[in-house]
């Protein structure tokens, strides 16, 4: 309830003899939700820019980008490879994990340039270099907004963790 606006996920696992192996099961687990989690957040994200940067441009081109399942998965998943364990708990012979993404505002940046990157090259989108251009302008102030949401809420997380 605390975490918001930033990557973090729970994984759990069994404890069947080894903690140390549940230990792992588990953040297996928790990167597993994350990197849905994060193909979410990444499909919202860019709704979201589309919306707000995309007036002019070709809305069924904008929904395929939206729902192009490679693309969401090709910018979150390799991002996750960031994400640590922060706190570990055992409740009812289950180890849990508090798995985060240390530099969330970053990783908003990174998928943020992804999107942009692969926009800016459809020349289908775009009727005039202006409309291209305004894009890019609007694009980057969402991104930064979003990076700079998400840079505040991991200092809630870090709070959380101690």
């Amino acid at each position: 309830g605390d975490i918001r606006d930033t990557l973090a996920s729970v994984g759990a696992a069994k404890i069947m003899g080894n903690v140390s192996t549940a230990r792992n099961r588990a953040e297996v687990d928790g990167r597993n939700k994350m990197a849905a989690t994060a193909r979410a957040q990444v499909q919202s994200l860019m709704s979201n820019w589309f919306k707000e940067a995309g007036d002019n441009l070709d809305e069924r081109t904008l929904s395929s980008y939206m729902n192009d399942e490679g693309l969401i998965r090709q910018l979150t998943d390799t991002e996750i490879i960031g994400a640590r364990a922060v706190k570990y708990k055992v409740r009812d012979n289950v180890q849990y994990v508090l798995m985060v993404i240390d530099d969330a505002a970053k990783w908003t940046q990174q998928v943020g340039s992804s999107v942009k990157d692969k926009v800016l090259k459809d020349q289908t989108l775009f009727k005039t270099e202006v409309m291209k251009r305004d894009f890019e302008e609007k694009l980057d102030k969402l991104i930064n907004r979003d990076a700079a949401a998400a840079d505040q809420a991991a200092e809630k997380v870090k709070q959380f963790v101690k």
